[in-house]
């Protein structure tokens, strides 16, 4: 099997279970859309994987490569990026795992 189609079909997975989740919460749905025009870059260190990220009013799209320059990149491994993403205090996540965030500061901690 083609492993870029099986990256894509697995990025189409990801995406309509996020975007699931994100019906049953209106709340970060409504901080998505404020979000909406911005590419957001995951690089996942461990195993290697670029992820990025459009946010809008309905969810998010998710895209395998992108060729425009990312507001926002955010870099770590898969065991430090879920540990960001599922802690409570992010800031204590950013100093003790070993996450490189770059590009608009603002962004970044509407993204936190």
């Amino acid at each position: 099997m083609n492993s870029n189609f099986t990256r894509t079909t697995l990025l189409g997975f990801l995406e309509a279970l996020v975007n699931n989740a994100l019906k049953l919460d209106p709340g970060t749905l409504n901080q998505l859309a404020s979000l909406q025009g911005n590419l957001i870059h995951i690089r996942c260190t461990t195993p290697l994987t670029d992820i990025y990220i459009i946010p809008g009013a309905q969810g998010v799209t998710l895209l395998g490569h992108q060729d425009n320059k990312p507001d926002c990149s955010i870099t770590g491994t898969a065991f430090a990026l879920l540990h960001l993403a599922t802690a409570e205090n992010k800031s204590e996540v950013l100093l003790n795992e070993d996450i490189t965030i770059k590009g608009d500061a603002e962004l970044s901690q509407k993204l936190q």
